[in-house]
């Protein structure tokens, strides 16, 4: 990340579509890029699915219209709905959210918005299903039987100790989310699904010496003063793309000194207007025990 402070990148943001039927060049996404673009992306780690509210505004009549009506929930319930926002700044754009719409409706003119809602994985809860994995099984084992059915990508943030823990068996009935609550509650780990990828975490991370982390502080993107909290610190910093769940940040405070130290994030929160003043990602961190 630039040295923020200093000199501030030119924004970036866009929004792809899953449309009904591919186009002449075989893209089945509409990318609707260079329009104002407002959105906030909520996402908790061990929370399964993350929340969005993203908004366009003055998109083309024909672009509007196909949009509220193709992209109702209750127009032809079991074809897919994808929304996938991207955001960041010049040559440092990412993936900020991808979820299924809930809602797409159209403000009031003058300045016409849609106003969509999306939850990420909502599409993998209609798909139900019953099946028993037989043991003993790991929970890495279970997590990627669970990503591969549902068409999600995986990730194994775990390592081996956790991973490699055995269930005798695992018994799914009903939708994806369903299946990732047992998995949790079996206490031994977390999963989640964060933009497309199931993820696999232990309880607490463990933090990894000589592991690349992105240093939070007034030179890098660092706003206000940091909020002390029950479970570490909350802070708020200019839109970063590359922050993720667990991942350790350093912050280094000026003003407040006392809380320095390594964290992992346990809730990130993306806001911004591309054409507007708020460009910002708020994280709640915890402190790593042996950090």
């Amino acid at each position: 990340m630039p040295k923020l402070i200093d000199q501030l990148p030119t924004r970036r943001a866009w929004v792809d579509f899953q449309i009904e039927k591919p186009d002449e060049k075989g893209n089945n996404a509409k990318r609707i890029d260079g329009l104002n673009v407002r959105f906030n992306i909520s996402k908790t780690r061990g929370q399964v699915q993350g929340r969005a509210r993203i908004s366009i505004c003055n998109l083309g009549r024909r672009d509007l219209e196909y949009l509220t009506t193709y992209m109702s929930p209750w127009v032809e319930l079991q074809k897919r709905k994808k929304i996938q926002l991207f955001a960041g700044y010049e040559g440092n754009t990412a993936l900020l959210f991808s979820g299924d719409i809930l809602k797409a409706l159209p403000t009031q003119p003058p300045d016409v918005w849609l106003e969509c809602e999306a939850l990420g994985g909502y599409y993998n809860n209609l798909i139900t299903e019953s099946f028993t994995l037989q043991g003993p099984i790991t929970l890495k084992q279970i997590a990627q039987t669970l990503a591969k059915r549902q068409g999600l990508l995986f990730s194994c943030k775990a390592d081996a100790s956790v991973a490699n823990q055995q269930v005798d068996n695992f018994c799914h009935t009903g939708g994806l989310t369903n299946s990732l609550k047992k998995l949790n509650e079996l206490g031994l780990c977390v999963a989640w699904i964060e933009d497309g990828t199931l993820c696999l975490d232990a309880k607490e991370p463990e933090f990894k010496e000589g592991a690349n982390m992105r240093v939070i502080s007034e030179d890098s993107g660092l706003v206000g003063v940091p909020v002390p909290g029950p479970l570490g610190v909350d802070v708020t910093v200019l839109l970063d793309p590359s922050l993720k769940l667990g991942e350790p940040v350093e912050i280094r405070s000026s003003l407040m000194p006392s809380i320095n130290g390594v964290y992992w994030p346990y809730s990130l929160e993306h806001t911004g207007e591309l054409r507007g003043n708020e460009w910002y990602t708020k994280l709640k961190c915890q402190r790593f025990q042996y950090a």
